[in-house]
């Protein structure tokens, strides 16, 4: 999951919201300095996350999309570290 990958790279990442648009940020960011950070790191893996908005999963999310974008998200996290 999103949140292991994070916790491997000492990034605690929380979900908040509806299962099927959930937002994402670092956890303990109440400022979303470091939530601004993550999701420039993912972006420039070429993954995109919204710093401020929810996101959406859908049927269309495949599994190896999924993968995919773990795979891009794992890129991202070595970024910031």
């Amino acid at each position: 999951s999103l949140k292991a990958l994070g916790s491997e790279f000492g990034v605690q990442l929380k979900a908040r919201g509806p299962y099927a648009a959930p937002y994402i940020c670092v956890d303990e960011d109440p400022d979303f300095i470091k939530t601004q950070v993550w999701a420039k790191a993912m972006i420039a893996s070429g993954l995109f996350v919204h710093p401020h908005h929810n996101g959406f999963m859908s049927w269309a999310h495949t599994r190896s999309i999924i993968e995919e974008a773990l795979e891009l998200a794992r890129i991202g996290f070595t970024k910031m570290t």
